[in-house]
Formats: structure tokens, C-alpha cells, sequence
């Protein structure tokens, strides 16, 4: 018998154990745990005997072999094959001295880890729980965040106290936010139960100020600022007076400022009246929202700026901004001395782009006229006609041997594309469009010049914005509705390819034929429709969601059509070529629209009075690259910078593109209405 077992445990050494430490290169079971309750050890109960097995998932599988020899023995003995006492078998895994609740965290090895769960897989509950945690967050501080997330797993957050309840949501917070699971984090971490618990009632400074830090994360995701705004400032409320390292402290204050950049004027007035019921918190609120007033007034005229900032850290001596200033502020002085004194303005003035050449520079000069009303003088401007010389590198080197310390233009795709081929230009340039493509004569990919800055009304923003909006309200399945033509597909694309990033389905797509006004058959074909009975075919369900690109006209036509066939209630967005200037009927009601502030009757331009009558949008685009050239420095350093401008709010990206973040309106009554930046939309 003994020879049997033997030949049985040769078999199982053999075939089960290496099995499984083929299962993943460390040689650990990587299969899923099932959740569940946790049970209080009773001898060799059955309950007992499922979590082992469970908790078996996730030990090495060394202690496995380890416990199948153990398991052979005992059978050996019971079936009485062998009257020898069996040998003590040698404990080799190395265990750890539990930690108390009250102990700072430690970084602990794997093995140390395996050794927690180990015991864990022996102790009754809360010490079960304690060492989980324990072995968890030494996963978190190595990385492991697949392993953390099982261990994880292993713990029924109902069962647990004040102590082990903050810890579980720290770790568990942390664990979703890396994996995107936003509803399982704000499950988690909006808990009422972990919500009610207070400093003085086993909730530490360090855990309050971490828990805020990830409700921050999680409704920075969420695109909800100024719920972001909230948990940041609560948690600089906690470490101010801490023994917190400056680097912390300094990410901090950066993570309030990108907050801060990203709302708009109205949100400054919530913010303004704000009543938090914590009066550090209103304090700190003040502060920052008098700092940010500075980095959005007066834009191109940094001699006020810099006099504002002055006397804000005069009135503001203890706040956490004056110790560690964010970059972009803190360079003000440098780049007031490095501004330009002399612009080229280099545009379209004859041929069949003068008219949008005349636009552009018309806004340009308006808002440059408006700052030498203001006492800034000495800035010179060129203005140079794009088409006036044989090619555009001609008439861009003209200008700079003229003395152009700046160039803003050209505005024709073509000709940006000669610039962005360049491998250097001799002075910052801010072209007004995006070159059709970025390559040389041999096809390699061509990163543009440095010195070279992008601003354009890029309608595929339009796109990908509307991407965004209804990803962050929660919709996932998406009908695509656009024209046929080149315009109509690159949209498409542009919104399909941002949608599918961010996880979201395009469940159909309709390519209609504009002005035709008759798209019952197609929309009912994609959506899954049956024009006989109205009904949705067998297997069919309605989009979430519909993006619809096209004219006033088509619009009309096609939410009627909807309507029609039962998708009225399902959301529809637009961008913002449905405002084609043609009368609006009650049809569009409800239609969501992303567009610039220009088009929605606001901006500085319009608050000021300064657009003349009959003003188009490529006005705005000229005053805004008024307004830029002077911030471009200090966009660069900090790409959060956001400025309030005319097509929208302006920030930089790495590639050193101008990005305008736009608003929303929703059609109602064939006017719009703005909407707020905050909440799902």
C-alpha cells in the first residue's frame, strides 16, 4: 500500500503540482476567485474547507506540494499501512508577526506576503482579515496589482470594523482606479458606511487625506471637476501643518491647479458663493480661486498679470499656493521679458482664401487694439499676405528677415504642411490649421519643429469631444449618423475612433444622402427596426446613444424619423455644424450640441462688446491667437493652462497643439441652452 501511495504521489508531484506552476511564469494559480462570504474556522467544517480551497488560488504553489505531502501522509496513517509515528514535517516557509491595526505600513518581500496568507488562511475572523489586508498591501507596494486584487476578493467588507473597513477601501480604491473599474471604485469608496466614519472615530489624518486623494482620481474620470476640486482641497485641509514630504505637497498643489484650469467663468461664480460648512476649506477655496482669476484676466498682458500676483501673495501669506506656486505662474517675470515685440501675421489676403485671411486678421487686430487702450504698447505688427510672394517659405523668411521675433499663420492646410516639414524654424510660429499630413519624401513619420504650435478649428474635435461627453455619462452603444462625403467621414472616424478608446460600441453607422429628407428605411434597417409593426426585430436593442452629423434641415428630418420609430427617447448629440444659421424647429428639441463659446453667445469677445455685427467665427479665431501668443511660454510648462477664449477654452498638448475644450447646449424651442461643464450631460 505504501508502494501504492507513493506511485500516487509521484503521479500528483508529476502531472498536478507541475501543471500548475506552468500556469503562469512566477508559478502561481492565476484562475479567478469566486467572491464570498468569510466564514469563522470550526474544525474541518465544510465552510472552512471551500475557503482553503480558495485561498489555495492564491499561495505559491511550493507551499501547494508542500500540503499534498502533508495530505499523502494522513492517508497513509489512517489507512493504518504503516504503525510508525510519522515524521514532524519541517516548516521551510518563513511566516511574519502579524501587524496591529495602529502600525504604520511596511514594505514587505513576496515571500513575507506568501506567509501572511498563510496564516491568514488559519486565523478566525477579524485577524483573518487583518493579515488579508496585510498581504494586500504588500501586493500594492510591489506593483501587483493582479494578485492585490485577489486577495482582495478573499474579504466580505460587510463583515469589518471601523479599522479594517478604512483599510479595505484604501486598498480596494487604489486596486480599481488602476483598473478603470469606475463603478466598482465608487461603490467602494462612496460607501455611507465608510462616508459616516470621522477622524475621532478611528479614521486617521493619513487615511482621510489617501481617501480623498482617490475620490479625487476617481471623479477626475468621471470628467466631474468640481467634485475633484472638493476632495482635493479636503485633502490639502489634512496635510497642511503635516510632516508631509515637499514633493507631495507640491503634486499636490499641482493636482488643485489642473482643476482649476479645466472649469469655466461660471463654474468660478459656484465656486465664489460656495458655502463647504468647513471653513479651511472655504480658506484654501479663496485662495485659489483669486489665483486663478489672475491667470485668466487680462490675457496677453502679463505687465497686470504679474502686478495681480503681487498683490495676491501680500493678501494670501500662508497659503499652500505661496510656499510651492505652480510653475506657469511662478515663470510670469521670466516670460514677461521674453515676450515678442514684433508679430507677423502672416494670412490669406488675396486670392480664394481672402475672405477668411480678412476675418482672421480683423479679429487679430481688434483684440490688439484693445490692449493699447489698455496702456500695453510696443508691440509692432506686420501684416503679410501669405500669397504675395512666390511660396510660403519665401514670404515666411521675408517676414523674419524684416525683423519678426513671432510668426501667427499661415492659415491654408498646404502650407502649414511646408512648415511642419521644416526641421527647424528661426522664431516661435503659430500656425492657424493642421498640415493634411506630417511626413517627408519617404514616408517616415515626421515630427514637426519644435518652434512650430498648431491652433485650428479642427471640426473632428468636435467629434471627439462629443466621445468623451457620452462616455462620461455612461453610455456604451452608439449609432453613428453622418452625410456621405469626405467631410461626413472623416467625423465619423473621428468619433468612432475616440469612442472605441474609451470602450465604447458603434452598434450601427448611416450614410445618408444630404437634403433628401426620406431616412425612415435606413435608420429602421440599422437599428434593427421592423417598419411593419414598429417593433425591434428579435436579438435587436436600442443604442444608448446617437451621433449625428449634418445640417439644421437633415437634423429635423432625422429626429422626427427617430422619433418615429421608438428611438426618440435615446439621446442624440451634434456638433456644432447643425447651427448652419437656418431657422430651428421643435423638431431638433432636445438635440445636444458641443460648440465653441463664440456660438453660444459668450466669450470674452461677446461679454466685452467688442465683435463688430456680422463678426464670423474666423474672428474669434484671430482674437484667440491675439491672446495666445503671448501665453504660449507658459502653456508649454504647464499644459493644464487653460485659457477662456472665444472657440472655446485653450490649453496646449504635448505635441504642442492648441486644444479648445467646448461647451454644451441643448436645443430647445430653436434656441440654445448652455449647459453646465459639471454633471453628466
Amino acid at each position: 500500500m505504501l508502494q501504492q501511495l507513493a506511485a500516487v504521489a509521484g503521479i500528483l508531484h508529476r502531472d498536478g503540482i507541475h501543471g500548475l506552476e506552468n500556469r503562469d511564469s512566477a508559478g502561481y494559480h492565476v484562475g479567478q476567485i469566486a467572491y464570498g462570504r468569510s466564514h469563522q474556522i470550526q474544525g474541518c467544517s465544510r465552510h472552512a474547507m471551500n475557503r482553503n480551497r480558495k485561498m489555495l488560488r492564491i499561495l505559491p504553489c511550493r507551499l501547494l506540494l508542500r500540503r499534498l505531502a502533508l495530505a499523502i501522509a494522513a492517508v497513509a496513517w489512517v489507512a493504518g499501512c504503516a504503525h510508525l509515528d510519522p515524521a514532524p514535517v519541517e516548516e521551510t516557509t518563513r511566516t511574519a508577526e502579524p501587524v496591529t491595526d495602529d502600525q504604520p505600513s511596511v514594505v514587505v518581500s513576496q515571500d513575507e506576503a506568501y506567509a501572511l496568507l498563510l496564516q491568514a488562511e488559519k486565523a478566525v475572523t477579524p485577524q483573518r482579515e487583518s493579515l488579508l489586508l496585510q498581504a494586500a498591501d504588500a501586493y500594492r507596494q510591489q506593483g501587483d496589482y493582479s494578485r492585490l486584487g485577489k486577495a482582495l476578493q478573499e474579504i466580505d467588507p460587510g463583515t469589518l470594523g471601523t479599522d479594517l473597513l478604512v483599510r479595505y477601501s484604501v486598498l480596494y480604491g487604489d486596486w480599481a482606479l488602476a483598473q478603470r473599474h469606475l463603478d466598482d471604485a465608487a461603490r467602494v469608496l462612496l460607501n455611507p458606511t465608510l462616508l459616516a466614519i470621522k477622524q475621532d472615530q478611528g479614521l486617521d489624518t493619513a487615511s482621510a487625506a489617501r481617501l480623498h486623494a482617490l475620490r479625487a482620481r476617481l471623479y477626475e474620470l468621471q470628467q466631474k471637476p468640481l467634485d475633484a476640486l472638493h476632495e482635493r482641497l479636503l485633502e490639502s485641509t489634512l496635510i497642511q501643518g503635516s510632516p508631509t514630504p515637499e514633493a507631495e505637497q507640491r503634486e499636490l498643489n499641482e493636482a488643485i491647479w489642473r482643476q482649476l484650469a479645466q472649469l469655466r467663468d461660471e463654474d468660478f461664480s459656484v465656486l465664489e458663493y460656495a458655502d463647504t460648512s468647513n471653513k479651511a476649506e472655504e480658506q484654501l477655496l479663496a485662495g485659489w480661486v483669486a489665483l486663478a482669476r489672475i491667470q485668466r484676466m487680462h490675457p496677453g498682458e502679463l505687465d497686470k498679470q504679474s502686478a495681480a500676483l503681487k498683490d495676491w501673495e501680500r493678501s494670501y501669506p500662508v497659503h499652500p499656493a505661496n510656499r510651492f506656486m505652480p510653475a506657469d505662474m511662478a515663470m510670469l517675470k521670466q516670460v514677461q521679458g521674453e515676450l515678442p515685440r514684433r508679430i507677423a501675421l502672416l494670412l490669406p489676403l488675396t486670392g480664394k482664401r481672402a475672405q477668411a485671411g480678412q476675418s482672421v486678421r480683423d479679429g487679430f487686430m481688434t483684440m490688439h487694439y484693445q490692449h493699447l487702450a489698455n496702456g500695453d504698447a510696443g508691440l509692432q505688427i506686420d501684416v503679410v499676405d501669405s500669397n504675395g510672394a512666390p511660396d510660403i517659405l519665401t514670404a515666411y523668411n521675408s517676414a523674419v528677415t524684416q525683423g519678426a521675433e513671432m510668426v501667427v499663420g499661415p492659415l491654408e492646410r498646404e502650407q502649414v504642411q511646408v512648415l511642419a516639414n521644416q526641421p527647424r524654424l528661426p522664431v516661435p510660429t503659430l500656425a492657424l490649421n493642421n498640415p493634411p499630413v506630417l511626413n517627408n519624401p519617404s514616408s517616415a513619420p515626421m515630427v514637426p519643429p519644435a518652434e512650430l504650435y498648431q491652433f485650428s478649428l479642427n471640426p473632428e474635435e468636435e467629434a471627439m469631444q462629443v466621445a468623451d461627453a457620452a462616455a462620461s455619462s455612461q453610455l456604451r452603444r452608439a449609432l453613428v449618423i453622418a452625410p456621405q462625403g469626405e467631410r461626413g467621414e472623416r467625423l465619423l472616424q473621428a468619433f468612432s475612433r475616440r469612442w472605441q478608446t474609451l470602450g465604447g460600441e458603434v452598434t450601427g453607422q448611416v450614410r445618408y444622402s444630404p437634403n433628401s429628407g426620406n431616412y425612415g428605411v435606413l435608420l429602421a434597417d440599422t437599428v434593427g427596426i421592423d417598419l411593419a409593426s414598429g417593433q425591434l426585430r428579435p436579438g435587436k436593442s436600442l443604442p444608448d446613444m446617437v451621433f449625428y452629423v449634418g445640417n439644421s434641415l437633415d437634423a429635423a428630418s432625422m429626429m422626427e424619423t427617430l422619433a418615429r420609430n421608438g428611438v426618440g427617447e435615446v439621446p442624440v448629440y451634434a456638433t456644432s455644424q447643425v447651427l448652419d444659421g437656418q431657422r430651428m424647429d421643435a423638431r431638433v428639441d432636445g438635440l445636444r450640441v458641443c460648440l465653441s463659446p463664440w456660438q453660444a453667445g459668450v466669450g470674452p469677445l461677446r461679454t466685452d462688446g467688442a465683435a463688430p455685427s456680422g463678426a464670423d467665427l474666423l474672428f474669434a479665431m484671430g482674437a484667440d491667437a491675439q491672446a495666445l501668443h503671448s501665453r504660449l511660454a507658459l502653456m508649454r510648462v504647464n499644459t493644464s493652462l487653460r485659457i477662456p477664449g472665444n472657440t472655446g477654452y485653450l490649453n496646449l498638448d504635448d505635441e504642442r497643439r492648441v486644444v479648445r475644450t467646448l461647451v454644451w447646449g441643448v436645443l430647445k424651442d430653436g434656441q440654445i441652452q448652455i449647459r453646465s461643464s459639471s454633471g453628466r450631460f
